[in-house]
């Protein structure tokens, strides 16, 4: 993270609420990946924590370069900039006291971070840049209509504008009448950064991959109620659903796969662990998630490395970042028969879709998706930015 005095690279300040901390360790990893990565720049995070309440913000030191920071605001999105303006004065006042050399923030939101990095590029006078997640983003800027002046300010001001994938990227354009070709495409890293081709199973047997809090999230219910469509045609259909959860999730995933009376097709089958998730995808047909919302979808990305072909929603997550016919299978998330349909197509078109894939690993069609094009594209983006305040991208 952040070096010493004497480190000459561009020292780049992080705001995120995704980024694993003192206070809670277990958030994704996504974020941590792309700072570690990024060895052209310093690196200083602040890691941001809601907690339910009306005033009052925290910090806890958390590791080299690292900075917890708790705050409290009410639920739903009340008092957002109020609360988060005071997050900003915290920050701000920490920077100062320990004099740190900032060169660049990056917002790693544009409706909660952003609204932070907007008072520190005005008290600082340095350019910030602000990414874009599908998930979050869309759904705040759906509820706080009130804010879009001000989240177009942001997007107008920043010297830089990043989406994880191309259809939050144009949600948000379209939203805001922003030149969608300012927008770019920044992929998250990946766990692991190698390719290999999948065998062929012949079986409708496939896998879904998720944290069984975001059950409803990831269209659980959907797919089981398509899963039952499905199995009219294929009656050995069989969806072994990998995830953890406490108590009351299993419960809820579980009823919503009877309620589909699913039973026979759909099970729970507990966490999956890191090490040998290439050979387990392997075990499959397909990767099936057709997500309700999704900010990137990093376990399709998994699937594709290893193979397999995959069905997932159009205008979400990954889509977009691959053809979707040499792929899988591209779902209307609220269409259970075409969810039925893409089971029905990864089944029939497995040996046809696995020799694609494997095709296009050779030939370099993925690595855009891979550690290096992303790093380098950070890089290009990071430089744009401090070269001119206004520097607007080319295309992805």
């Amino acid at each position: 993270m952040s070096g010493t005095r004497d480190d000459l690279r561009p020292l780049i300040v992080h705001i995120t609420a995704d980024f694993p901390d003192a206070m809670v360790s277990g958030k994704t990893a996504v974020i941590r990946r792309l700072v570690t990565a990024a060895t052209a720049f310093e690196h200083r995070v602040y890691s941001l924590n809601r907690q339910s309440g009306h005033a009052g913000t925290v910090m806890l030191p958390s590791g080299p370069g690292v900075t917890a920071v708790a705050y409290k605001a009410p639920g739903k999105g009340l008092f957002l900039r109020t609360r988060l303006l005071e997050v900003a004065r915290a920050i701000a006042d920490d920077l100062e006291r320990h004099d740190v050399p900032v060169a660049l923030f990056h917002a790693h939101k544009l409706t909660i971070e952003g609204l932070v990095v907007e008072h520190l590029a005005n008290v600082s006078g340095k350019p910030f840049i602000v990414s874009i997640q599908g998930d979050t983003d869309l759904k705040i800027i759906g509820i706080r209509r009130d804010l879009h002046r001000r989240y177009s300010d942001i997007l107008s001001r920043a010297a830089g504008v990043a989406t994880l994938a191309p259809s939050s990227g144009h949600a948000i354009a379209k939203a805001f009448a922003f030149p969608e070709h300012h927008i770019k495409v920044l992929p998250c890293l990946t766990d692991t950064d190698g390719m290999q081709p999948a065998p062929v199973i012949g079986k409708p047997r496939f896998i879904s991959l998720f944290h069984l809090l975001s059950a409803s999230r990831k269209n659980l219910d959907g797919l089981a109620s398509a899963a039952l469509i499905a199995a009219q045609t294929l009656p050995d259909l069989q969806i072994d659903v990998f995830g953890g959860g406490n108590p009351s999730d299993v419960f809820a995933a579980q009823d919503m796969i009877k309620a589909a009376g699913a039973g026979r097709h759909i099970r729970l089958c507990g966490p999956l662990e890191r090490d040998g998730l290439v050979e387990r995808l392997h075990a499959y047909a397909g990767l099936v998630l057709p997500t309700r919302r999704e900010s990137y979808g990093l376990v399709h990305v998994e699937a594709i490395f290893a193979g397999l072909p995959i069905l997932w929603s159009k205008d979400r997550g990954v889509d977009g970042l691959f053809a979707a016919n040499d792929t899988g299978y591209r779902c209307d998330p609220d269409d259970v028969t075409d969810i039925a349909r893409g089971l029905q197509y990864l089944h029939a078109e497995e040996t046809v879709l696995k020799a694609s894939i494997a095709d296009q690993q050779a030939q370099g069609s993925f690595d855009h998706l891979r550690h290096k094009a992303i790093i380098t594209a950070y890089e290009t983006l990071v430089r744009q930015a401090l070269g001119e305040k206004t520097a607007r991208l080319e295309p992805a």
